[in-house]
Parts: structure tokens; sequence; C-alpha cells
């Protein structure tokens, strides 16, 4: 099925972003609950604020700036996560019950396709901004950090089979 190959592109296309994205966060330790209090909400950002603050030498406009960046991202990637939390749901709700028909699994696999392509885009954008409001030296340096990042998330893969290759099936 060509649209399969098609999602599972845009499914690695965004699981890129996002690894991306939170890979400056696994560099660190984190303390429990991320250090924040009630758990998650907000505490990534503020580990890139951070990083990007110390490595970048941001000055208190580009600080403000960035922040309302991060509120703006959280916003639409917010509503992203939310529409794609009820199409999965949808989708895995089929698990349990008589076969789903091939075209009404495709209509759900495509919504969760579109919207994991709206979130590649929208962290895309993103960063781009945040890219924008760093002077020319500090571009360089952001650069750098984004390509660490990758390098960081997607390093050298362990010698052997690739990973869906099941015992026996070779």
């Amino acid at each position: 099925m060509k649209s399969n190959k098609l999602l599972y592109g845009l499914a690695i296309g965004v699981l890129l972003v996002n690894i991306l994205t939170l890979a400056a966060l696994w560099r660190k330790p984190h303390p429990p609950g991320g250090g924040r209090p009630g758990g998650r909400e907000g505490g990534g950002s503020q580990e890139i604020m951070r990083i990007f603050t110390e490595s970048l030498h941001w000055n208190d406009a580009q600080i403000k700036q960035f922040e309302a960046l991060r509120m703006e991202h959280f916003t639409q990637t917010k509503a992203l996560m939310d529409s794609s939390r009820i199409w999965h749901d949808q989708y895995f709700s089929f698990l349990g019950k008589a076969p789903a028909s091939d075209d009404r699994l495709e209509a759900l696999a495509t919504k969760i396709a579109n919207v994991e392509k709206e979130k590649t885009t929208v962290t895309f954008d993103h960063f781009s901004k945040v890219r924008a409001i760093c002077t020319p030296e500090q571009q360089q340096k952001f650069d750098e950090i984004i390509q660490q990042t990758i390098r960081t998330a997607f390093g050298p893969r362990a010698p052997g089979p690739p990973p869906n290759q099941l015992k026996g099936n070779q």
C-alpha cells in the first residue's frame, strides 16, 4: 500500500522533529518531576531556554522574544496533540472490536498522518523563528546546537539485524 509508505514516512519525519526537540533535554539528568511543580508542564521549554540562553548568550530582548515564541508554539502543539490523541484513540479502538473496514482505518490513518505532518511543520517553523531572533554569530552556534542534537538523537546504530527483523524470519 503506497499510502502506508507515506504514513510511515510522515511518522518518521515527525519522530525526527520530536526527538530533535527532546534530545536537548536528554543530555542532562533531570530531578524527579523535571524540577517543576506538579510534574511535566512547561519544563522542557524551560530547559531549552536555559540551553539557548547559556550557549547563545541571549540578551533580555531575545529572551522576551523566545518566551513569546515558546507560548505560541505550546498553544499550537497542544491543539495538535489533542487532535492526534483523538484520532489515535479512534484508530486503536478497533483492536477490541470486529474488524474495521480498510477504508475506515485508512481514513483515520490519513487524519493521524496529517496531524503529524502539521506538528512537524509547526515545530520546524518554531525553530526557524527562534533562529531568526539570533545574531549571525548566535545563528552559527544555534546551528551547531541543532546539529549536535541530531547527532545525539540519531547516533550510530548498534551492529546486528534491523530491530524489526524477528529471529527465524531471515
